[in-house]
């Protein structure tokens, strides 16, 4: 059971959660290899909000 699209839900929910922008929050989610592949893609003026600071919320 590949369960990648229920992270894909939280990781766009916390994004939107996180940004100014949220109608600009895309994730997309592809297999490589027998791996999910989660991207996000956020506004450039939200990108610090998302990371934040020295990258502590993108390592949470």
């Amino acid at each position: 059971m590949n369960d990648g699209t229920g992270v894909r839900a939280v990781v766009e929910l916390l994004a939107k959660v996180l940004t100014d922008r949220p109608d600009e929050v895309r994730v997309t989610e592809s297999q490589h290899r027998h791996k999910t592949l989660i991207e996000l893609f956020v506004s450039p003026g939200d990108l610090g909000k998302v990371i934040g600071r020295q990258g502590r919320t993108a390592a949470a």
